[in-house]
């Protein structure tokens, strides 16, 4: 399937939608292709926006980050809002910037591992789920990341 098709299914797959983005949700392990593939679809529907789940869940506990996403973004989204978020996280640890999506995006691509869970449902109008090989999702994982500590070799 080509990128422009999967935008069109993407699309097809939320029709009803009006006066708000499209929230797309792309899950996967580690090294799957999640934000390659967010950003393959941004160039294609260039009135887009990004959000990494490893942006809200920056030194927060380790999937416990569902309802700050909910409540700061996916929520705001679905009332048409444009989003200027700090999480709390980087706030108190100077970390600079925001997570934002200007109003009038058509599509809003949240990707990270853990994104397509059931509290997240309402707020997600489609879901794509990377999957791979699992040797070369862990060899990009280490030439990313470098080696793990927590994980014996070949336990990604």
């Amino acid at each position: 399937m080509t990128v422009f098709d999967a935008v069109r299914q993407l699309r097809d797959a939320s029709p009803d939608v009006t006066g708000r983005p499209r929230v797309i949700a792309i899950d996967g392990r580690g090294g799957a292709g999640k934000t390659t593939l967010a950003e393959r679809l941004r160039k294609v529907e260039p009135n887009s926006a990004i959000v990494h789940t490893d942006d809200v869940a920056w030194n927060h506990a380790y999937f416990d980050w569902g309802d700050v996403l909910a409540e700061n973004i996916l929520q705001p989204l679905h009332r048409g809002k444009p989003v200027d978020f700090r999480p709390d996280a980087w706030v108190s640890h100077d970390r600079a910037g925001s997570i934002t999506v200007p109003a009038g995006a058509d599509f809003v691509w949240v990707e990270g591992t853990g994104i397509i869970r059931e509290e997240l449902g309402p707020w997600l109008d489609a879901s794509v789920y990377m999957q791979g090989d699992p040797d070369e999702q862990e060899r990009l994982l280490v030439a990313r990341d470098g080696e793990p500590e927590f994980a014996p070799r070949g336990r990604l």
